[in-house]
């Protein structure tokens, strides 16, 4: 952040997705007229062939990895979790109703529920169980992200689960969604209402000027 903001050539590195994604949003948060095509990370999957070589030699990264595609956050820390995840492994929200509306209740968002299966064989109780976790938690849609594509049980027991009514825009969205690794390579992001008026993050605020220093000896 401060070689940025001093004007040098710089190169940041880190071990792992989560701390790497978290320096990227700072970034794209305090100079956002310098990143405005977004920010290059080399190392990220390029193919379904990496995304796949990444769930298969590291789990969690890929985790790391597939909660920062979607734009959530991640609900666990940098070292594995000792014991129960309660099935989440990153998180979304958005408003119910138009954030512009002054009569809109305080506090009026609803959640996605995203739980990555990478590094093991996933079938339709995974999605079952997923279904509970978003009932559980009174979530709004649930997100299942697979290294592999899904089978016919789990795409059926998805599309058991019903749509989500959006009263803000009157659209209706699958409650259960499944993703897959070489999707997210090609773009694919969950099917939701607009975050408008919503950050999941605390941003950082705007540089509103660059630091200057003089030439280093």
């Amino acid at each position: 952040m401060a070689a940025h903001r001093l004007g040098r050539q710089w190169i940041g590195i880190d071990i792992t997705y989560l701390a790497v994604d978290l320096m990227r949003r700072r970034l794209l948060d305090q100079f956002p007229t310098d990143f405005s095509e977004g920010i290059q990370v080399s190392g990220d999957p390029a193919d379904e062939a990496g995304a796949l070589a990444l769930a298969k030699e590291n789990p969690l990264q890929f985790q790391y990895w597939a909660v920062a595609k979607l734009d959530g956050v991640q609900t666990g820390g940098q070292r594995p979790k000792r014991g129960p995840d309660r099935g989440i492994d990153g998180t979304k929200t958005f408003p119910e109703r138009d954030p512009d509306d002054p009569s809109r209740p305080t506090g009026d968002f609803k959640a996605v529920v995203i739980s990555v299966k990478g590094g093991q064989r996933a079938g339709a109780r995974d999605v079952r169980e997923l279904r509970g976790t978003v009932e559980r938690e009174e979530a709004a849609i649930g997100d299942m992200v697979l290294a592999r594509q899904p089978t016919a049980a789990m795409k059926k027991e998805a599309a058991a689960a019903g749509l989500y009514h959006s009263p803000w825009d009157g659209s209706t969205y699958p409650r259960m969604q499944i993703i897959t690794a070489g999707e997210i390579v090609h773009g694919k992001r969950i099917e939701m209402p607009s975050q408008r008026g919503t950050s999941d993050f605390a941003r950082a605020p705007v540089a509103r000027e660059k630091a200057e220093q003089p030439p280093l000896v």
